[in-house]
């Protein structure tokens, strides 16, 4: 059987992190998302993928080439414009004559597939989806089922008052090649929106089959942030020795706390320089970064390049390649910093802020548009 991975996706919401790069290329255990989820396939025997590619095609392409490297056969159908979703697959309808598995590339899972597509091939389905359950279901697909499992009810992105189950479609779904009869060729069109609906009105055979396993989909900063603490905490667990390009070859490793300054969990890229008084918890580092004297950093991802110079305190952020900030500086919970900016000494960046220029950022309130405070108003509004 074949695997289909949805990667062609702009990834708005993540900005700026995804401004030069795609979504399913964000790195976990400085590794691409992406190559995880081919990893996870492989696991259950499908090494046989088709990647389907719009924004920022070429990037992709050039990291997996033909998928040799990485123990998979490897193909490509790029769109020259956003399809949606089942639009996107319909346009490689000449490749996908059998049925075949369609995930997003930007979901980190443990799911057993091979049970899923045991279920999927048992009923005898058009379409099987893989409901999870969410507390906050609003922004995803929810899903009523019977008790043989039958959908009979469907709904994207409910409001509270329209929610009538906690079950929500995840994203993963086993399909047969006659859903290509209800999606026009080179016309938009999504599998959620269009094509379920469609299926559900015919009465034909689609099916909800629930899976307690993990699941995150990492379409947010705050969801990035907290697959990073999940790995942390062991509620997913990821290899972080996958193989990568001769180019891009590393050293990265689990590094077990080594004194009193390290807690938790260190990933840690090769050539970095970290100073013994630095204390890390729970932290993710790129390659080539330099952390100076008494940094704290806390459930924080470094990508590559990044130079934390003395007494930087960071908690809960994401900082982009070639970040460097100057002496003092504080970032709060939730804040992403934009590849190549440059933060000047004593700065604060409050909670979830997005902080985009690449010019240098100095202490004073009045210079980012109320983006940035000054060390002094630090004194007042921070915890």
């Amino acid at each position: 059987m074949r695997a289909v991975i949805m990667a062609g996706g702009f990834g708005t919401r993540l900005r700026p992190l995804t401004t030069s790069l795609p979504k399913p290329m964000l790195p976990l255990l400085n590794r691409p998302l992406l190559l995880h989820v081919v990893e996870h396939l492989k696991r259950h025997g499908l090494r046989k993928l088709l990647f389907l590619l719009h924004h920022r095609a070429s990037h992709i392409q050039r990291f997996f080439g033909d998928g040799h490297r990485f123990g998979v056969k490897i193909d490509y159908c790029v769109t020259t414009s956003d399809l949606g979703t089942a639009g996107a697959t319909g346009a490689a309808r000449e490749l996908l004559r059998e049925p075949f598995v369609l995930l997003s590339g930007d979901v980190l899972t443990d799911l057993n597939l091979s049970e899923v597509i045991r279920r999927h091939n048992t009923l005898g389905a058009t379409a099987s989806m893989v409901l999870t359950r969410a507390e906050n279901p609003c922004p995803f697909g929810i899903v009523a089922v019977d008790h043989q499992e039958r959908v009979v009810q469907f709904k994207e992105k409910p409001t509270q008052d329209e929610v009538f189950s906690d079950l929500i479609n995840s994203g993963i779904y086993v399909l047969d090649p006659q859903v290509f009869e209800l999606i026009p060729p080179d016309q938009p069109c999504d599998w959620a929106g269009d094509v379920f609906p469609r299926l559900l009105k015919q009465s034909a055979p689609l099916y909800g089959l629930f899976s307690d396993c993990y699941w995150r989909d990492i379409g947010t900063p705050q969801a990035y942030l907290h697959a990073c603490q999940d790995i942390y905490s062991g509620k997913i667990v990821l290899d972080p020795r996958l193989p990568l390009p001769p180019a891009q070859h590393d050293h990265a490793a689990i590094k077990p706390p080594s004194s009193g300054r390290a807690k938790g969990c260190i990933w840690v890229a090769e050539n970095c320089r970290i100073a013994p008084s630095a204390h890390l918890t729970n932290v993710v580092i790129g390659r080539n970064c330099i952390i100076e004297a008494g940094c704290h950093l806390e459930n924080t991802i470094l990508w590559d390049h990044v130079h934390l110079r003395h007494n930087s305190r960071i908690r809960g952020a994401i900082l982009g390649n070639h970040v460097v900030t100057g002496m003092d500086v504080r970032i709060d919970t939730g804040a992403i910093i934009a590849d190549h900016a440059r933060l000047g000494a004593g700065l604060y960046v409050p909670p979830d802020t997005l902080v985009k220029s690449p010019h240098p950022l100095t202490g004073h309130p009045d210079n980012h548009a109320k983006q940035i405070v000054s060390a002094t108003a630090r004194m007042k509004h921070s915890p």
